[in-house]
């Protein structure tokens, strides 16, 4: 049987550094090279973006190492880390557009169709920032409004046998009034005892009985507002 082999942080360190001093060398000789204002304000954007990617993934490696993370996620970032990296992208687009327009057509006539063409592309990318931005910030005050909603996100018992009994902390949000919590698989349930609701923790003792189905058993928590809490694979029935 073959063991699962750890992999190490610092080998997706060297990866990415490696690719990223390849990709700005790229970035920064072939502008010298082409020595036109269009190829280096193209190279400039892609650094940029580059740069900013880069320094998200040495993130999320630092995090992964220390074992913060979170897989459900999109590089195991918090929720909301990709649209905060598409908003600070068109920040920077933003920003290196209009320096290079300001820098290349300071000296041109203002009747000329490149100085309206770069007002026009000017406009177009400020739109564009604000709406991800309004998007961003409204995604955020959505997300915001439904953490009042209870729920639960872990649990502290890892298995029990059949034939024994077993103690189960379950840990959330808005907890406090739980009044009922089972263990469910399939069309069998297992009934919760001594239960003990806080704001943020729920604890109950539970009897497996000597026939209950071996395996993963979700544990289901009702309010007294009639919600119901469902956490996936809560206890192992072995």
């Amino acid at each position: 049987m073959s063991e699962r082999r750890a992999h190490s942080p610092w080998a997706g360190v060297a990866t990415i550094s490696a690719g990223l001093v390849i990709l700005l060398t790229i970035i920064i000789v072939l502008p010298q090279i082409a020595g036109s204002f269009h190829t280096e304000m193209t190279m400039l954007v892609v650094g940029a973006m580059i740069a900013i990617v880069a320094m998200l993934a040495y993130l999320a490696l630092a995090f992964g190492s220390q074992g913060v993370h979170d897989r459900k996620q999109a590089l195991a970032l918090p929720e909301g880390s990709v649209r905060a990296l598409f908003t600070l992208l068109l920040l920077v687009l933003f920003a290196v557009i209009t320096l290079h327009f300001f820098e290349a057509l300071g000296k041109a006539a203002r009747d000329e169709p490149r100085v309206d063409f770069a007002k026009q592309v000017v406009s177009l990318v400020g739109t564009l920032l604000t709406s991800a931005a309004s998007f961003y910030f409204a995604s955020r005050t959505s997300a915001e409004a439904t953490n009042d909603e209870p729920a639960i996100f872990g649990s502290s018992s890892g298995g029990a046998s059949r034939g024994q009994s077993t103690t189960v902390t379950l840990a959330g949000r808005h907890l406090g009034n739980v009044t009922a919590v089972s263990l469910a698989r399939g069309q069998e349930t297992i009934a919760g005892t001594n239960i003990t609701a806080a704001e943020n923790r729920v604890v109950a003792d539970f009897a497996i009985p000597a026939g209950a189905m071996p395996g993963d058993w979700d544990v289901v928590a009702d309010t007294s507002d009639k919600r119901t809490i469902r956490f996936a694979s809560a206890l192992r029935v072995t």
